[in-house]
């Protein structure tokens, strides 16, 4: 019995050492490009190492690192709050990806997407002609200096019939640490990005036309005030979202990189001052003095926010000038409902409007954390449609409050 024991725990022992390997490996699992691939979010095969403060590490450093598997397996990596119940200022994250291709046709081009165009610099590392090869690319670049001249951040992954490339991507950023990595076959993604251009082309079409039908019935009005107040909104609601989808760099402020820092907090700061301010006059509630006070607060917020961006873009301010706008909508939202039940059915439609914006924001947010499926329609771009639910309800609930008052 004894030489049993001996021998069953040296079989253990034995079985123990071999497998270990296999864990390791297993701790980097590839994705595999086989003749039907076409687009994958590949989230879920990275593996990640945060460089702690003062750690510089290079490229021939990180590869000995220990890289740490993810928790949750979503498409979406979140590092925005990472081993501190505060983000740091600048992070600065590597992220390891495998990549085996099984592909016969070796003419066949992927791509890779970093489909975050908020994330400042972005370091792609792959091994070639024996030796490490980077290229450099981010928010902070303009297109043109980019190896691809688009709005998200793209690099070439290598094919080859049955082998297998290790990819390194370094991501320095003092924003959000949201990455959403896809692969796609090229051809797939060039029918991908023409859809979305189109559709995009569609979305800021809508609201053009939107604006131009505000300001001929704001001159028609003879230049009410509520009216350019909304017009304002839609203008800053509007560049807002084109700096947060990555047009910005490329159509408007070219190169600026300090004005690129501030231009989505800023945004934010003043869309939130004129959702206040419309709100205050399109409810009529200076009366309602606990109501209306709460709004000045939130007002004066954004415009402390709004001081502080322009002279010191951290983090922390960022996310205090997002969340004081959330509750700016949502408020707005609230005392539309109370004012809606008072009688005043015209209101309805604001209220609508400003409820589908806020389901937009809660959906893009739910996205951020994989709560909903990432490759959803409202998932991908809530904040869009709701922003645009919200701008043609409104529209519609002016327009009848303008009936109303001629009819009277």
């Amino acid at each position: 019995m004894g030489f049993l024991h001996f021998e069953l725990k040296n079989l253990l022992f034995f079985l123990a050492f071999s497998l270990f390997p296999l864990f390791t490996m297993a701790h980097y699992t590839p994705v595999v490009i086989s003749d039907d691939f076409e687009r994958e979010r590949v989230g879920k095969y990275m593996t990640y190492y945060i460089e702690k403060e003062g750690e510089k590490l290079s490229i021939e450093e990180i590869v000995k690192k220990q890289f740490d598997t993810l928790v949750y397996k979503n498409a979406i990596l979140n590092f925005t709050f990472t081993n501190s119940s505060l983000p740091i200022p600048t992070k600065v994250i590597w992220l390891r990806l495998d990549v085996r291709t099984q592909y016969p046709d070796s003419t066949k081009k992927f791509l890779l997407e970093i489909k975050s165009p908020l994330l400042d610099q972005i370091e792609f590392y792959h091994f070639q002609n024996g030796q490490w090869q980077g290229q450099v690319t981010g928010g902070h670049y303009p297109v043109r200096k980019r190896m691809f001249e688009h709005r998200t951040f793209l690099f070439d992954i290598q094919n080859g019939t049955n082998a297998q490339h290790t990819y390194f991507l370094k991501i320095t950023t003092s924003d959000l640490m949201i990455v959403y990595p896809i692969l796609y076959e090229s051809n797939v993604f060039i029918k991908y990005t023409m859809s979305e251009q189109v559709a995009f082309g569609i979305f800021y079409g809508l609201l053009i036309a939107l604006f131009g039908f505000n300001l001929i019935e704001w001159w028609h009005t003879k230049k009410n005030f509520l009216y350019l107040l909304f017009l304002c909104l839609i203008l800053i609601g509007t560049l807002m979202l084109i700096r947060m989808n990555g047009f910005s760099y490329i159509y408007f402020w070219v190169g600026n990189h300090w004005w690129e820092n501030r231009a989505f907090p800023i945004a934010i700061n003043l869309f939130s001052m004129l959702l206040i301010a419309f709100g205050l006059r399109f409810f009529s509630i200076s009366h309602q003095k606990i109501v209306s006070k709460i709004l000045k607060i939130n007002l004066l917020l954004s415009i402390l926010f709004l001081i502080i961006t322009f002279i010191y873009p951290t983090f922390e301010v960022n996310a205090l000038t997002i969340i004081t706008a959330i509750l700016c909508v949502c408020k707005t939202f609230i005392i539309g409902i109370y004012e809606t039940l008072k009688g005043e059915q015209e209101n309805k439609f604001f209220v609508t409007g400003a409820y589908l914006f806020f389901i937009g924001i809660l959906l893009s947010f739910f996205r951020f954390f994989d709560i909903i499926e990432t490759g959803s329609l409202l998932g991908s771009y809530g904040i869009e449609i709701g922003f645009l639910a919200f701008v043609i309800l409104t529209s519609v609930s002016l327009k009848l409050r303008k009936s109303y008052q001629n009819a009277q």
